[in-house]
């Protein structure tokens, strides 16, 4: 699909997990919009990839090789988007993962720590190192990336990456208020099941059309770039007083 083309010019957007998916879609939209974009990202291969796409574009992208369930990397990228461009006007924290399924008793403690590192520690590290220059520049905007398995009991969510999913949502809710008074919006979108290459790898099709018809209105997949233009929304000046919303890219799950 084709999303309307929002402005960011003069912008500076910071994406992670930008390499693919969601996060991919979204670098695409800011960059149309004349945004320069930083992405980082855990596979090298697709995040170089990534940047080629978006230089063709004719506009400044940097690429940032980082694993983000290693959380003592996250303010080193920062200090490398501000120090190539001075500042940041858009973050979008898009990393997230977690193992499949499990019960509270199958769930192992390493698994609880590395899913709530990635999904929910990496997201408030972003915020803490990038909010400071936003407060300075007197605007900014951060759209974090949930779930609906933060706000729905979803099936082959893990208890882990639900849980810290739901805190995604209301660690946002608390930065949206605190930082509103300074000109930052904050704000999430949880996307139901989205044709992204980990959701098509990790399900069979027999599973993904299982579970659509079960949960989705709209009888099909997300695609990445329907989060992504709603992300790109919320990140634009169409949208100056939208803050601390939760919004569901779902197909009407949230509304079962």
């Amino acid at each position: 699909m084709s999303a309307p083309v929002l402005r960011f010019d003069g912008k500076v957007a910071l994406v992670t997990a930008g390499a693919a998916g969601i996060g991919m879609a979204s670098a695409r939209l800011f960059n149309a919009g004349g945004a320069r974009v930083a992405i980082c990202d855990v596979d090298p291969v697709a995040g170089r990839s990534a940047i080629e796409e978006l230089k063709r574009n004719g506009l400044d992208a940097q690429f940032i090789e980082a694993d983000l369930s290693n959380t003592q990397e996250i303010e080193g990228i920062v200090r490398q988007v501000l120090s190539t461009y001075g500042h940041i006007d858009i973050l979008v924290n898009n990393a997230g993962g977690g193992r499949p399924g499990g019960s509270i008793v199958d769930q192992t403690e390493a698994d609880w720590d590395w899913t709530f590192d990635l999904c929910l520690k990496a997201t408030w590290l972003f915020m803490k190192h990038v909010l400071p220059g936003m407060v300075a520049q007197g605007r900014g905007a951060i759209v974090n990336v949930s779930s609906l398995a933060g706000i729905r009991v979803a099936p082959n969510s893990s208890p882990a990456y639900a849980a810290s999913k739901a805190g995604v949502v209301h660690l946002t809710r608390f930065a949206a208020v605190q930082y509103a008074a300074q000109g930052i919006r904050v704000n999430v979108v949880s996307p139901g099941l989205t044709a992204t290459a980990s959701v098509m790898n990790a399900l069979s099709a027999e599973e993904r059309t299982h579970i659509v018809s079960g949960l989705h209105a709209v009888p099909r997949l997300a695609e990445p770039e329907e989060t992504a233009a709603t992300i790109a929304w919320l990140c634009s000046d169409a949208a100056p007083i939208v803050t601390g919303l939760n919004v569901p890219v779902d197909g009407g799950w949230s509304a079962r």
